[in-house]
């Protein structure tokens, strides 16, 4: 080590730091404290610092210049005024509060305990109901038929007149026969498609039809006169179209119109066979 009683200030020491070729920069990485905090230090003024660590980085100081750490503390005046043993004097007696011994964490309640005494407590709100039922008088008798019911089912002694007895005779149900559209109607025209099938009408006045598809709620519309529209058959069904007079119909290539023509029925079946019906 450096003999700390040829350096008499902390310049001696800066400059013993410089002559050993250790600048500051490096000081601050091994000490692993910024360059300001370093500067503080050797500038020797520890009035405002704390001791305790301001002692720690010296001793951290001293060890990378390889000093003195106690000769470094003597010229920095920490020594001096934070080594005095503070004593406290006993002036008097003093009373020491007894306190009770540790007897460690209270215990919780039995879990079983506690199930014990809620089925203890329903048994006996249960019995005092009974008893209360018992002192009140509340009995089944609510229950039991009063005399004038009592009467009401028993059977007279009087003998009714069998002629008010008519026997009751079956009645013919009329049932209701359900006609098909097309029974009235022709058929005009028959072919074999695939589909989906597109069907043009070009009507002269306004029309209504109803496209019917088996497993689905009919549909019900309308075409405007002298305004072409497209429907399309997508599966099997049939379309109804009434007020058809003088309305050209175009299907898969096949092309009518007829001014006595008054209702038309396009059907196409299972077979994919179209059946134009006229009437």
């Amino acid at each position: 080590m450096e003999e700390i009683k040829k350096l008499e200030t902390w310049s001696d020491i800066k400059s013993l730091r410089e002559k050993k070729g250790i600048s500051l920069q490096t000081l601050s990485e091994k000490m692993r404290l910024p360059l300001e905090k370093i500067a503080f230090l050797e500038n020797g003024d520890f009035r405002d610092a704390d001791p305790i660590i301001t002692r720690l980085q010296l001793k951290n100081y001293a060890q990378h210049l390889d000093l003195d750490y106690d000769e470094i503390v003597r010229l920095s005046g920490l020594k001096e005024s934070n080594t005095e043993t503070l004593v406290v004097p006993l002036v008097g007696s003093v009373n020491i509060k007894k306190t009770r011994k540790y007897r460690g964490r209270k215990k919780e309640p039995n879990k079983v305990f506690i199930y014990t005494l809620i089925v203890v407590g329903v048994l006996l709100v249960i019995f005092m109901l009974n008893r209360l039922a018992s002192n009140l008088n509340i009995t089944s008798d609510v229950f039991e038929m009063t005399e004038q019911q009592q009467n009401s089912l028993d059977t007279p002694n009087e003998i009714k007149d069998t002629t008010s007895f008519r026997p009751i005779l079956p009645q013919a149900r009329k049932e209701e026969v359900k006609s098909d559209i097309i029974e009235d109607m022709q058929i005009y025209h028959r072919m074999e498609i695939s589909f989906p099938v597109k069907l043009n009408i070009f009507p002269k006045e306004t029309i209504s039809y109803r496209h019917e598809i088996k497993g689905q709620n009919p549909l019900e519309d309308f075409i405007i006169r002298n305004t072409p529209k497209s429907l399309f058959f997508s599966r099997p069904g049939r379309m109804i179209f009434y007020n058809t007079k003088d309305t050209r119909f175009v299907v898969s290539g096949f092309a009518f119109r007829e001014k006595n023509i008054s209702r038309v029925v396009v059907e196409i079946n299972e077979d994919r066979e179209l059946i134009v019906y006229t009437k």
